[in-house]
């Protein structure tokens, strides 16, 4: 069946040097092409005033001001957003994010908001037919120098399709001390060996018969519901047989390189992985970045070279390898350095940023930050009538793929579709700026609301929400104040908010929650701009009154508008360019479902991907596949 992706991208080009401003100090401002770039004084031809535009929600529009997380036993829950004064509307910072993002594609600015560069580097889980881990070791310290010391024999324990055993309950009751790392950790552990891979009748305390030892244990335990009861999807742990001394003799060393390279074991902090991904007592303050990525104690998977040194460092046997660059490295590819998020290393300013402001975050505390205030004021959108909420409702699972996803996020340049294994990020390209598709057959069956019933007890509700959306038809107001613009800088202004001219062209905006399931469709509609009349403002006669002047017939200044990036937007936020269902990658024959959306990535290995969406060509398009028979 076929199917669009709720999310599409519109390749990143570099902005014209022409349309970039110079960030210097504020005398070499007075001096530069546009120096309508600036707060301390007024350019003679700076343009200021106030646009009013009016909104008008086309499916149920869900503005959250606080929320809470759900748990296993209920959804988290969405309150509205309200306006000081108590009443129920749309927040100014949503409206400038929304309209931001499309200025931003519209004049090729940089990506002002991008994923940090301390998580930008990724990684990909190996596939089964990669060489896996098979030695496994303590990490201890000698002087300056870290060394695995290796263990040569292990055992499982904990058989739990044997309901019988008694170290299924000794495990599963989470009574079970791992030796991980820290000292309070380290408990020695003693069992029966029954033959060369089962240990069994584990104690804390010696006994006749029984070998010393210690555990590492995977991580927290997953359970499936089986003949109505919950089995771990763990068969086993480890038991491996070791009196406590370290023989420095057998030491291996751990490399400069794995000591300097070991982001790949940080990447799971940053991309807040459940703690399974770790093994049992493997704990680390990722927040601090002086925290360290391995430390004595901890008990790891190894390779090694052929001089007996330590190459690669793994929590579990089949683990993740690097991808080769960073996110950064692929944006600075495709569309050069100004693409990048204001940094030190930038000093030009694109449309975007000189109108809607930047902060740098990775700055010298001695120097200081390198910081430009919007000359855009954004109020909150009001209702023009009385608004209506609808029913609470429980939304869908709002998912996305982890990165990197190079099926739907990275491009060759001529292949539709690329490998995890054959990801380089400092080659391949990124498909471009995310933007979500309208979706009218989603306001048709009502897509966003989940199927499952509330009362379903055995449902882990914690990626659920509830909420209750504002209705279809209503409409609000809203200004948008700017001060001191060039004539390009209105023009990409007024494009962003009405991108279309034409009456027959639809555009449909996105805001919101829920936009891949379908919420958050609304029309802009620009009603009029008025200038400030800055003599009479200053004046006597000002004091008295605001003096604005309707702009009546105001010419759209199109230089900063990139023309391909114009009419790729008009193709995708079209509603009359969609021709099939718009929802995340499903298997088999039903749309807009909750089936477990891996599985279509699983399979689809080599197959299908996106691509940028080019100028006046059609939505890509994408298949399901037939579900598998068990």
């Amino acid at each position: 069946m076929k199917f669009h992706s709720p999310y599409q991208f519109i390749a990143i080009k570099p902005a014209p040097e022409e349309s970039k401003t110079d960030y210097e100090n504020r005398e070499a401002l007075k001096n530069n092409r546009n120096n309508y770039v600036r707060h301390d004084r007024w350019h003679k031809e700076g343009l200021s005033g106030r646009i009013r535009c009016t909104l008008t929600t086309e499916s149920p529009l869900v503005v959250g001001a606080e929320q809470t997380a759900g748990t296993k036993k209920a959804p988290g829950c969405v309150s509205p957003y309200q306006h000081p004064d108590g009443t129920l509307a749309i927040p100014a910072n949503s409206l400038r994010g929304m309209i931001s993002n499309i200025a931003e594609t519209l004049s090729n600015s940089s990506l002002r908001v991008l994923t940090s560069q301390d998580d930008c580097t990724y990684s990909v889980r190996k596939e089964a037919d990669e060489d896996v881990f098979e030695d496994l070791g303590l990490l201890y310290k000698k002087g300056n120098e870290l060394y695995i010391y290796p263990f040569e024999t292990s055992y499982s324990v904990g058989n739990y399709e044997d309901e019988s055993d008694n170290d299924t309950i000794f495990l599963t009751a989470n009574q079970a001390k791992t030796f991980q790392n820290r000292a309070e950790n380290r408990s020695f552990v003693y069992a029966k060996i029954t033959d060369k891979h089962f240990a069994s009748q584990l104690s804390y305390e010696p006994e006749a018969g029984k070998e010393k030892g210690i555990l590492y244990i995977r991580g927290k335990h997953l359970y499936t519901k089986k003949n109505g009861k919950y089995i771990p999807s763990k068969k086993s742990e480890h038991f491996i047989l070791w009196d406590g001394e370290i023989d420095e003799s057998q030491g291996i060393k751990v490399t400069q390189k794995v000591k300097e390279l070991a982001s790949i074991l940080r990447l799971i902090h940053n991309k807040n992985e459940a703690d399974q991904q770790h093994p049992k007592g493997y704990r680390r303050d990722f927040k601090n970045k002086k925290s360290k990525i391995v430390e004595e104690g901890d008990l790891l998977y190894y390779k090694k070279n052929e001089k007996n040194d330590i190459t690669e460092l793994s929590y579990s046997q089949i683990w993740r390898r690097p991808v080769k660059g960073t996110l950064y490295d692929a944006v600075r590819h495709a569309a050069g350095e100004d693409a990048l998020p204001w940094n030190k290393e930038r000093n030009r300013l694109t449309p975007a940023e000189a109108l809607f402001g930047v902060v740098e975050e990775d700055f010298s505390e001695k120097e200081g930050a390198r910081n430009l205030a919007s000359r855009l004021q954004f109020t909150d959108a009001t209702p023009i009538e009385d608004i209506k909420l609808g029913e609470c409702i429980t939304l869908k699972i709002l998912d996305s793929p982890k990165p990197p996803s190079p099926a739907m996020y990275f491009n060759s340049g001529g292949k539709s579709h690329l490998a995890k294994r054959e990801l380089d990020l400092s080659t391949h390209n990124p498909n471009g700026r995310k933007h979500y598709l309208p979706q009218p057959k989603a306001i048709e069956k009502n897509s966003w609301e989940t199927e499952i019933p509330r009362d379903q007890k055995d449902k882990n509700w914690t990626q659920h929400l509830n909420c209750r959306p504002i209705c279809t038809g209503t409409t609000f107001s809203f200004y948008i104040h700017f001060e001191n613009l060039s004539r390009e800088e209105l023009g990409l202004l007024q494009t962003a908010i009405s991108p279309t001219k034409k009456n027959d062209i639809k555009f449909i905006h996105r805001l919101g929650l829920g936009k891949p399931l379908g919420l958050g469709q609304i029309t802009l509609k620009l009603n009029k701009i008025e200038m400030i009349d800055r003599v009479k403002r200053y004046s006597l006669e000002g004091l008295k009154k605001e003096h604005y002047r309707n702009l009546d017939k105001p010419q759209v200044d199109m230089t900063f508008i990139d023309q391909e990036s114009h009419d790729a937007l008009l193709t995708l936020y079209n509603p009359d360019n969609i021709k099939h269902p718009v929802c995340y990658p499903f298997m088999g024959e039903k749309a807009y479902t909750e089936d477990k959306g891996y599985e279509w990535f699983v399979e689809n290995k080599k197959q299908q991907g996106l691509t940028p969406i080019a100028a006046e060509n059609e939505i890509p398009v994408l298949n399901s596949y037939s579900k598998k028979r068990n």
